[in-house]
């Protein structure tokens, strides 16, 4: 589904169809999707070191504020805001490793190579029989619709948002070169999808 998506994307992207899109949502929609993937990248990274956890009566709760991870995430806040408030060159990367070997070093998992390739199961990649296959097809094709409503939203969003702020907007709205991010963005899509890191 992924990588079909992809490909209709792209095609979306090449006959002017993503231009239209974006041309036709309202930029306060565009500014609330750009907020919304803040929210959403927010939560995930709260989700990640339990600072929200899963609660069968109000679906989310607050977890163990001090948890080594949380504490960890708030001390490489305070450091990488401090590093960058002072102009280090690097403070980002620095805070980040920092960070990495802290964790290490506590929980005891240091690297054992120093990169490491994706494990998947390459037959399983591309299954094309499922978009032909009609017991199949009514939970196919939501998925590549819901996949593709999601990349040109998101691409949009992100577009408009660092146009923005880069001062790249034209004055009718639009956005330069923007069937080329369009293009691009598909065709990571489908690379994703072929090395299993959607």
């Amino acid at each position: 589904a992924c990588f079909a998506s992809g490909v209709i994307l792209l095609v979306c992207a090449l006959v002017g169809v993503t231009t239209f899109v974006m041309w036709l949502v309202p930029k306060h929609v565009k500014l609330a999707i750009v907020v919304g993937m803040g929210v959403l990248i927010a939560m995930i990274g709260m989700v990640s070191v339990d600072l929200i956890i899963m609660d069968e009566s109000t679906l989310v709760r607050l977890g163990d504020i001090f948890s080594f991870e949380l504490l960890l995430v708030v001390a490489g806040i305070i450091l990488v805001g401090s590093l960058v408030h002072h102009n280090v060159p690097g403070g980002i990367l620095i805070g980040i490793g920092s960070l990495a070997i802290i964790e290490w070093a506590y929980t005891d998992t240091f690297p054992t190579q120093w990169v490491e390739l994706p494990k998947y199961v390459p037959e399983s990649l591309l299954d094309w029989n499922c978009l032909w296959d009609p017991s199949r097809m009514a939970a196919i094709y939501p998925s590549i619709g819901a996949f593709l409503l999601i990349g040109i939203l998101d691409v949009s969003g992100v577009m408009y948002g660092l146009s923005t702020l880069g001062g790249l907007l034209r004055e009718d709205g639009s956005i330069p070169n923007s069937t080329t991010v369009f293009a691009a963005a598909s065709i990571g899509t489908m690379l994703a999808a072929v090395s299993g890191s959607t």
